[in-house]
C-alpha cells in the first residue's frame, strides 16, 4: 500500500518535472471538484 502510493507520487513528481501539465492537470481536477461539491 505504502509502496503503491510512493510509486503515485514519484510518478506525478516525474510527470512535473517534465512538464507544467502535470500541474495544470491537478488545478482542473481540483477546480472540477470544488465545483462539482
Amino acid at each position: 500500500m505504502h509502496d503503491q502510493m510512493t510509486l503515485v507520487i514519484e510518478s506525478s513528481v516525474e510527470a512535473s518535472h517534465v512538464s507544467l501539465a502535470g500541474c495544470l492537470m491537478a488545478v482542473s481536477w481540483l477546480g472540477l471538484c470544488l465545483l462539482v461539491c
